[in-house]
């Protein structure tokens, strides 16, 4: 079985979206759920599953690992490419005697650098320098090559559906403070499903469909235990 792809934890994206169910929403949720929740109840778990959609958000737009490595590789191949270009040495004339190349590589030379400026060069702005510049650049993009290849040398990684899990542990932490039910049935009495379970669905549907985790009402106890397990002893 393939290991699946793993994102790293940089990201950016726009066009956050809040978390409105309405009044009808939370009416759903509560007829769902069996319990009338308090507006300040409601603002606190409003809080959360706002957080979840800016996380999740992020972690959907998150560069895959292996993306990276291979830009790297992009970058050092052409890289290498101009570097190589600046050699005189890998110039191969049309005439292929006497010292055409060379002279043509002079010539050239000579052309280029009578238009070459650029202040982050100075004082020495010349191919020279650019030559010398692109030396430490081709060795930084070589060790970076490396780098990328070692899971502890590149940025964290998302891990799939850890925005999820972690908007579970925060409503288990509020519902269960409150006094309010948390169980998830794991039997095969699926017409008993908890009103956790049932509350989360609901939630879930209300959510964006691409920040909705694929759970049923039959999965979805699993899941709940998963997360559950990353809270802090005592719940």
């Amino acid at each position: 079985m393939a290991r699946p792809k793993t994102r790293i934890s940089v990201s950016c994206t726009t066009g956050m979206q809040d978390f409105e169910p309405g009044v009808d929403g939370w009416q759903r949720i509560e007829s769902a759920y069996g319990v009338n929740l308090s507006e300040n109840l409601k603002k606190e778990l409003s809080s959360i599953f706002d957080e979840y959609l800016e996380e999740a958000a992020f972690e959907a737009n998150a560069p895959f690992r292996s993306d990276v490595r291979r830009r790297i590789e992009e970058i050092l191949r052409d890289a290498s490419t101009f570097f190589n270009t600046l050699q005189v040495s890998k110039f191969q004339p049309s005439d292929t005697e006497g010292d055409a190349g060379a002279d043509a590589d002079v010539e050239a030379r000579g052309l280029i650098q009578s238009n070459f400026h650029d202040q982050n060069l100075q004082p020495r702005c010349t191919i020279e320098a650019m030559t010398s510049l692109m030396t430490s650049f081709v060795a930084a993009c070589e060790l970076a090559r490396r780098q990328a290849k070692e899971p502890d040398e590149i940025q964290g990684e998302f891990r799939k559906g850890e925005a999820w899990d972690i908007m579970i542990c925060r409503v288990l932490s509020v519902l269960e403070r409150e006094g309010l039910p948390t169980g998830a049935r794991k039997d095969s009495d699926y017409n008993r499903s908890s009103r956790f379970v049932a509350f989360i669905l609901e939630i879930r549907n209300l959510f964006p469909k691409q920040f909705q985790r694929h759970h049923t009402a039959n999965s979805l106890p699993d899941a709940v235990h998963k997360a559950r397990k990353l809270l802090p002893r005592g719940h």
